[in-house]
């Protein structure tokens, strides 16, 4: 949401879905509130499967298939996080991302 008194705002929204099995699916649904008439705002949205070419390479390199996907899952679940500046943050954030996970069948 952007205030009407937030005038010159840079922004973006950004909606990355990874789906994981066949059949899966993700409702990517930006949605950007802007009340104040000098901003520069924008907004996306990507839903996508792993990359099999990645996967492959890396169970090439000797990696098991699930230690893979694994990987480029928690690789993918970084990258949302690239943007802190507190590495300390990025790291705790990582971390919960990834504990959430555990037990899932990736």
């Amino acid at each position: 949401k952007v205030a009407r008194h937030a005038q010159k705002t840079d922004a973006a929204q950004d909606f990355k879905g990874l789906l994981l099995e066949a059949g899966a699916s993700a409702n990517a649904v930006p949605q950007l509130e802007i009340f104040a008439d000098d901003v520069k705002c924008a907004h996306g949205a990507t839903v996508g499967a792993l990359d099999e070419a990645a996967r492959f390479y890396m169970m090439a390199r000797g990696l098991d298939p699930a230690t893979a996907q694994r990987l480029l899952v928690q690789a993918f679940i970084g990258d949302a996080f690239v943007a802190l500046d507190d590495a300390g943050e990025h790291e705790r954030l990582l971390e919960a991302a990834l504990a959430a996970l555990e037990g899932a069948k990736l």
